[in-house]
């Protein structure tokens, strides 16, 4: 396989096949153009994968243009922080997002969207048990396949 190709279209496949058996009317011009299809569908496959991660990209940029001008339009805090957690989720196609303000002890989280949001909001996260506590002392960026 070719590693230069993006991991997300390394992950998906398909077959054409042609009929083998001696009675079918396949010749060598039948097989060659299917060859030919399945490459030109393997192009194109990658194409639309390249041309989905430079739209993800594109995203985070305009994203940032929005959540700056919230405040500026005379949003308020809550309305801000709920946006932040919804284009985060977004942007990184999670089943939930969360926005936690730090303090001392680790900080409540203020908006959440997605999966359990209701639960969240309010919550105390510690910042000495929890990956969010933890991520909050270190400053460090952490993505997880499966947070539960």
């Amino acid at each position: 396989m070719d590693s230069s190709l993006p991991r997300k279209a390394l992950r998906r496949s398909a077959r054409l096949t042609m009929p083998t058996s001696r009675s079918s009317a396949s010749t060598t011009g039948d097989e060659r153009a299917v060859q030919a299809l399945a490459a030109q569908a393997g192009v194109a496959i990658v194409d639309a994968h390249l041309y989905e991660e430079a739209r993800r990209h594109e995203a985070w940029p305009e994203a940032l243009v929005e959540v700056a001008n919230q405040p500026l339009a005379g949003a308020e805090l809550e309305t801000v922080l709920l946006r932040v957690a919804e284009l985060a989720k977004r942007l990184v196609e999670a089943e939930s997002a969360a926005v936690v303000v730090p303090d001392e002890g680790g900080g409540p989280v203020v908006a959440a969207v997605g999966i359990a949001a209701q639960q969240l909001r309010g919550l105390p996260v510690p910042s000495d048990r929890s990956i969010s506590g933890e991520l909050i002392r270190t400053g460090c960026t952490l993505v997880l396949a499966d947070a539960r």
